[in-house]
């Protein structure tokens, strides 16, 4: 359970750690207050002059200061809008109140940080980034990588790369060669790793292309490239409602609102018009020009 969504910039969260493993099986006879909720609900306006007090204190140097102390100031760890008018002004009480203790509103971000929503997106780019990368890679790479593999053939680039191939293997135990390949036969291994090469060569050129900008993809095109993967599963649970159909213009309602601009595991959606008025996407690193 967690704040998803917006909600995560509305709440404070606290975290109690007693130390112990099963802290709900203390005795309450050992507690300083036995009965907390009781005892808040008679105390409130004791509570509530406390920090009222707190509040009015650190107006008063303000006031003395001619403005926020410098080092009240320095010590916000968090900026944005959320957190403006009466609310800053208490957050900056607190910091003032309490020099030893770390800006309360930080727990803003752990909140955003561990929000079910962020995890969703930050799964559904990882997702698109390997679909679109595969795409972009069988389009730009090299004849040589995008052939099937033909067992026993001997292109030129296999026969440039099947030496390394071999030193390898001769140095490998018999335990190292069938955990890797499955099998103890050269030749079927070395045809394994040749497919792997150029599946790597093609993920590499695809990646840099899709970085670049070079290769950009409509929903069409994307939801094409799902259609008899498992990847689309993912998809259709993250951008649908119960019952409801993917398809382009849902797809790419959804990236837009949800994907696009948004900073995740140091990637970004970006997203632009073609020739033909589509929306295309493509993702690149945080930072990069457009």
């Amino acid at each position: 359970m967690n704040i998803a969504g917006d909600l995560a910039s509305r709440f404070l969260l606290a975290r109690l750690d007693t130390g112990l493993e099963r802290p709900e099986d203390r005795s309450v006879d050992r507690f300083k207050i036995t009965d907390l909720r009781r005892w808040v609900v008679k105390h409130r306006q004791q509570l509530v002059a406390d920090v009222h007090t707190i509040v009015r204190a650190y107006l008063q140097e303000c006031r003395r200061q001619k403005g926020t102390p410098d080092w009240v100031a320095a010590r916000r760890g968090v900026t944005g809008t959320r957190f403006g008018g009466p609310c800053e002004v208490l957050r900056d009480a607190l910091l003032w109140a309490f020099p030893a203790l770390p800006d309360p509103f930080f727990s803003f971000q752990a909140s955003a940080a561990d929000s079910s929503t962020r995890a969703e997106a930050q799964l559904m780019l990882g997702l698109l980034d390997d679909v679109m990368a595969r795409m972009a890679g069988d389009e730009c790479a090299p004849a040589w990588a995008k052939t099937h593999p033909t067992y026993g053939s001997q292109s030129p680039e296999r026969r440039r790369w099947e030496p390394k191939f071999r030193n390898r293997w001769a140095r490998m135990s018999d335990h190292e060669r069938q955990c890797r390949f499955g099998t103890n036969i050269l030749g079927h291994a070395e045809d394994k790793e040749w497919s792997r090469v150029k599946i790597w060569v093609r993920t590499k050129l695809g990646r840099r292309e899709l970085r670049a900008g070079r290769r950009r993809f409509t929903t069409a095109q994307i939801l094409s490239a799902l259609r008899f993967s498992e990847e689309k599963e993912t998809v259709e649970a993250a951008t649908t409602r119960a019952g409801g159909k993917l398809n382009p213009v849902a797809l790419g309602r959804w990236l837009k609102d949800r994907l696009v601009d948004a900073p995740l595991g140091g990637l970004v959606l970006r997203s632009a018009q073609d020739r033909e008025k589509r929306a295309c996407f493509w993702i690149t690193k945080v930072g990069a020009t457009k």
